[in-house]
């Protein structure tokens, strides 16, 4: 399926400045489904909080201002301080 399928079904077709398989939209699902199934797998959440957390939580606000702009409204220096501090210690 081409360019032309996606936007006639009125989607955003986008063309990355480098071919990066790992950071397109599967990507991004693809390391959600993984997280999530970490989670399931410690005991941190169950499979039906999962659900609930993406059903009724960021996907409500990303199809109006995205991940990036969401983080960037809330702070994002702090917010990267501490997502970097966390980062580094796993």
């Amino acid at each position: 399926m081409g360019p032309a399928f996606y936007s006639l079904v009125g989607k955003s077709v986008i063309t990355m400045d480098q071919d990066c398989p790992a950071s397109s939209p599967t990507g991004c699902r693809r390391r959600l489904w993984r997280e999530a199934l970490h989670m399931v797998a410690n005991g941190e959440a169950t499979v039906e909080q999962i659900d609930t957390a993406i059903t009724d939580g960021p996907g409500l606000r990303w199809p109006a201002q995205g991940p990036m702009l969401t983080f960037h409204l809330a702070a994002a220096k702090a917010a990267w301080r501490t997502c970097s501090t966390t980062s580094a210690r796993r």
